[in-house]
This record gives structure tokens, sequence and C-alpha cells, in this order.
């Protein structure tokens, strides 16, 4: 077992886990102790529903598939998948996902049910949680929806997956919320 030691009060360390803090020393001469949280674990899925469906179970998609995949995960890239309604977009995404599961550290899956794109992220049934996202008293859906995108960029293991489903010109408007990285985006 490493050296361990504790003086003074505060907190103690029990279980496995680890208090990491650094003394640092400023220009002027001053010194303060930085301390750092031990590494939080997510789960894959951080949303309770991620429809998937098997490739087996459609036809004549595979150049899409294949696009999408480049765009997504070679060239980090939002997409937006777009047309009618009943030409298969979500269908697509579902196979998309299922498909590339193994190759995504986390998957979020997004539905977009109402016109406040905002309230959808917030009301996502185990985003919350997933994200260690406590929503004590009456909070601003938009302050819960900042707590979930920076809990989403904080997030060091990629590549990762966001889906919103049903997407509309509402999507714009959070676009600078997303994660991004210096390439583009990283979810």
């Amino acid at each position: 077992m490493p050296n361990q030691r504790h003086s003074g009060t505060g907190d103690n360390v029990t279980g496995d886990q680890t208090k990491i803090e650094r003394q640092i020393i400023q220009g002027s001469g001053s010194t303060y102790i930085e301390h750092a949280a031990p590494e939080q674990k997510f789960p894959k899925e951080l949303t309770a529903r991620i429809p998937k469906t098997a490739p087996d179970k459609i036809v004549g998609r595979d150049a899409e598939l294949d696009d999408l995949h480049h765009w997504l995960f070679d060239n980090k890239q939002v997409v937006l998948v777009n047309g009618m309604g009943g030409i298969s977009k979500t269908t697509l995404a579902q196979v998309y996902t299922a498909k590339y599961w193994d190759e995504y550290r986390h998957v979020v899956w997004v539905s977009q049910v109402s016109q406040d794109v905002i309230n959808d992220f917030v009301n996502t049934e185990g985003l919350l949680d997933s994200l260690n996202i406590r929503a004590s008293g009456i909070q601003e859906a938009k302050d819960l929806f900042i707590n979930i995108m920076t809990g989403l960029k904080k997030m060091d293991d990629q590549p990762n997956l966001l889906i919103t489903d049903n997407a509309d010109v509402t999507l714009g408007s959070i676009y600078d919320y997303l994660p991004q990285t210096s390439c583009g985006i990283s979810w």
C-alpha cells in the first residue's frame, strides 16, 4: 500500500477514494494547495433509452451508414440527417448506433419532442443521473442544460456519440453549448 498521510481536520480518505493534492508556489512566494477530485466513471449509456436497430433489418443504406461513420467518427463533424417524414432518418440513426456501438465510449440519445430543445435535454430520462447532476429545488432548465453540457465536455475518454432525434431549427440555438474540440465536435 502506498504511503498515505492525513493531518489536520477535514476529509479523511476511506475505501478506494483518492485525495489528490499538490502544493503550488506562486511568484510572490506564497503557496496554496490545489485539490483534485477523484476521476468519475460514467456508464456507456448516458440516457435510459438508446434505441438500436440491427443492420440486417434494413436494406440499401450501407453507403449512407459508411458516410455517416466517416463524417462522425473519422472527421468528428456534426451531421444533420434531414428530409421529409417517413424516409427512415430515425431508423438510420438507430442502425448506425447498433453497428458502431463498440467504437464509442459513451452514447447519449435525446429525442426532441417539443419546441424547447433545452427542456428536451433536461427531461431525457437518465441523463441527469448518469452525469451526477442533482436538480435541487427549483432550478431553471437552462442552468440544468448548461450543467449537462459541462458534464459532457469534462469526459476525457472519447470518442462519444450524441444523437438528437427529430431535431428542428431550434437545435441551432444550442450549437455553441455543444462539446467541441479543436477539430470540431467531440461528441
